[in-house]
C-alpha cells in the first residue's frame, strides 16, 4: 500500500520512500526517441522535435469499442479515454469483488481481503441410515465409508424376485423354484371343455361332461313353397326335403351378365360412354345403322365432293375451315391443301373463288396438282408476281 510516498509491503515486508529531491512529478528526467517522420535533437536536458514530413493527413477514429474520443485541431490534437480510468494497463490486477458464503467472514482493509472460518472446529456426525449396511471409519479429515456386505432386510437369498418360463408344457421358475407340467392327458388341443348353450326352442342339459340337447317343440310343420317367379320345386318328405330349380340355368350365378337383347340394354340407358359399337352388318333397310366400311366405301365413294373449305384471311390472320382436307399458309398469298384421302390419277376437279369485287384485278389459280395435295396462289392481275391475301374457297369434286 502507498501513503503519500511511502510504499508498504504487508506482513512485515517494509517500506520504502519513492520521493525525489523537489517532489515535483513534473520535471523528471525522460528519454525521447524519434519515430517515423520525426527527428528529434538533444541540447542539454532540451528536446527539440521536427515533423520530418509535415502536412501530412492522419485519420484518428476509435478503434470500435467506443472508450476514445479525439478532439482539437491539427497540430494540437487530443485522444481521451473518457470512462476507462486503469493507471497500470494490467488486466490481471484489476478490483474483484469476495463475497461470504454461509460459515463465512470477508474482511477488506484497501485491496486486500480477509477471509476467515466463522465457525471452525464443527462435529460433523455420519452414521448408518439405519439399514445397518453402512460403516464409517477413519478420521477427520481422512474419512471412509464402506458397504461391506449389502444385506436386504431379511438376510434371505432363498425370496429374491425370480422368473418364470416355459417350455413346451413345463414351466420353470427360476433360482431352484423348480418346475410344473401343464399338460392335460391327451394334450389335444380340440377336445377341451366347451360351453353348450341353448336358443330357441332348444333345450341344453349337462351331466358331467355331457351335454343332452333335444328340441323343445319337435313335430312343428314347416311349410315350402316356390316364392312366386314358378322356378323352385319342394319334394320328398320330412325330415328330408328335396329343393329344386329345375328349369333356371345359370352356370356363374351372376345377375349382372343376364343375355339381353338390344332393345333391353338401350331401355336401361343409351349411353355408351364413348365405347364402341363393334361387328355391325351391312345396312340393308333404311332403318338400318350404318358401319364405317358403308360409310367410306359406299356413302363417301358414291359422293363427287372429295373436300372443301373456307380459309378465312383478317390481316395477319390465318384461319382454315375445312372438311376432307388440311391447309397450311407457305408465304403471303401461297396455300397447300393436303388431301385426307389422296386420288391416285390426280384427276380431280379444283374449284376456286375468293373474297373480293368487281374492281380489284385479283387471280386465284391452282399452281401444282399432286394425289394427295395440290398448291394455291393469289396473286395481282397486272403484277403477277405481287401475292396477296384473301379469304378464298375451294371444293374438290372426282366422278
Amino acid at each position: 500500500s502507498q501513503t503519500g510516498t511511502d510504499v508498504t509491503l504487508s506482513n512485515g515486508g517494509g517500506a520504502i520512500s519513492v520521493a525525489d529531491n523537489d517532489n515535483d512529478p513534473v520535471n523528471e528526467n525522460q528519454t525521447v526517441s524519434q519515430g517515423t517522420g520525426i527527428t528529434v535533437t538533444q541540447t542539454g536536458q532540451d528536446f527539440q522535435v521536427v515533423n520530418a514530413a509535415p502536412d501530412q493527413v492522419v485519420a484518428i477514429a476509435d478503434g470500435g469499442s467506443g472508450n476514445i474520443t479525439v478532439g482539437g485541431t491539427y497540430p494540437n490534437l487530443t485522444i481521451d479515454v473518457p470512462t476507462l480510468n486503469d493507471a497500470d494497463s494490467d488486466p490481471t490486477n484489476e478490483n474483484q469483488t469476495v463475497s461470504q458464503g454461509t460459515g463465512i467472514i470477508v474482511t477488506q482493509t484497501g485491496q486486500d481481503f480477509q477471509v476467515v472460518n466463522a465457525a471452525p472446529d464443527q462435529v460433523v456426525a455420519i452414521a448408518d441410515g439405519g439399514s445397518g449396511n453402512i460403516t464409517v471409519g477413519g478420521t477427520y479429515p481422512n474419512l471412509t465409508i464402506d458397504v461391506p456386505t449389502l444385506n436386504d432386510a431379511d438376510s434371505s437369498p432363498t425370496n429374491e424376485i425370480q422368473v418364470l418360463s416355459q417350455t413346451g408344457t413345463d414351466v420353470t421358475l427360476s433360482n431352484g423354484g423348480g418346475a410344473i407340467s401343464v399338460a392335460d392327458n391327451d394334450n389335444d388341443p380340440v377336445n377341451e371343455n366347451q360351453t353348450v348353450s341353448q336358443g330357441t326352442g332348444i333345450t341344453v342339459t349337462q351331466t358331467g361332461q355331457d351335454f343332452q340337447v333335444v328340441n323343445a317343440a319337435p313335430d312343428q310343420v314347416v311349410a315350402i313353397a316356390d316364392g312366386g317367379s314358378g322356378n323352385i320345386t319342394v319334394g320328398g318328405t320330412y325330415p328330408n326335403l328335396t329343393i329344386d330349380v329345375s328349369t333356371l340355368n345359370d352356370a356363374d350365378s351372376d345377375p349382372t351378365n343376364e343375355i339381353q337383347n338390344i332393345n333391353e340394354v338401350l331401355t336401361d340407358g343409351n349411353d355408351a360412354g364413348g365405347l364402341l359399337v363393334k361387328n355391325i352388318g351391312t345396312p340393308v333397310a333404311g332403318t338400318d345403322a350404318a358401319n364405317k366400311d358403308y360409310v367410306d366405301n359406299t356413302i363417301i365413294a358414291s359422293n363427287p365432293i372429295k373436300a372443301h373449305g373456307t380459309i378465312v384471311i383478317s390481316g395477319t390472320t390465318f384461319t382454315p375451315h375445312t372438311i376432307g382436307a388440311t391447309v397450311t399458309s407457305d408465304f403471303f398469298g401461297k396455300f397447300t391443301v393436303t388431301l385426307n384421302s389422296p386420288i391416285p390419277d390426280a384427276l380431280y376437279q379444283i374449284q376456286l373463288s375468293y373474297l373480293g369485287n368487281n374492281a380489284e384485278l385479283v387471280h386465284i389459280y391452282v399452281a401444282d396438282q399432286q394425289p394427295n395435295f395440290f398448291t394455291v396462289e393469289i396473286v395481282e392481275t397486272q403484277t403477277p408476281t405481287n401475292f396477296v391475301d384473301r379469304t378464298w374457297y375451294f371444293t374438290i369434286l372426282d366422278f
